[in-house]
């Protein structure tokens, strides 16, 4: 037969692979996180800050519409959210910035400036 699984759902089989079942995939993502790690597969950018976000110390938020359609595939280990933030930053064109408040914002790098460009990227 035929699974029907509709976004924020996965299908789940039991140990023996008797059974299949579908649960909502943040539910599967709260177990892992409790054995501590999040994982991913190709998840856009902003479904691994909101996850993170739930878990993280500091409130973590894209700031930059434009890194949305980043996406990503890896673990999150739970305590290690700042080597991971460093990780992203070398990874991805993201800059991590901390506020007065101590809340992480996302911003996109600049484009290394180069010779005629740079006028043109100064202007816009």
């Amino acid at each position: 037969g035929t699974i029907r699984v509709s976004a924020g759902q996965r299908v789940v089989a039991d140990a023996g692979q008797t059974t299949l079942s579908v649960q909502p995939a943040d539910r599967q993502r709260a177990l892992a996180w409790r054995t501590g790690s999040l994982e991913f597969i190709d998840e856009a950018l902003p479904i691994v800050i909101a996850n993170l976000d739930r878990y993280a110390h500091s409130e973590v938020v894209i700031a930059d519409p434009s890194l949305n359609g980043l996406r990503y595939t890896g673990t999150i280990v739970q305590g290690h959210e700042e080597e991971w933030l460093s990780a992203i930053e070398k990874t991805f064109p993201i800059v991590v910035h901390r506020d007065a408040q101590g809340r992480i914002e996302l911003f996109r790098r600049a484009a290394p400036s180069r010779g005629v460009d740079a006028g043109r990227a100064a202007a816009s």
